[in-house]
């Protein structure tokens, strides 16, 4: 963020401001797929992969404790 931000102070309303929009909801979603797109070129992931989110699995059995 800082060398996208050429050293400049950043607040906080700016960010979350450009996060809430939809030019960057946008963004992000296109950078996504881009990103996954270029890992199954590379042979990185398979179309067919299902991920889970460990840390998602830790908090729910920790919840439950």
């Amino acid at each position: 963020m800082m060398v996208i931000a050429e050293g400049r102070q950043i607040f906080y309303h700016a960010i979350n401001n450009f996060r809430s929009s939809d030019h960057a909801d946008r963004l992000i979603k296109e950078s996504f797929v881009h990103f996954i797109n270029l890992l199954q070129e590379e042979g990185l992931i398979r179309e067919d992969a299902i991920f889970i989110d460990e840390a998602k699995i830790e908090a729910e059995f920790l919840k439950d404790l």
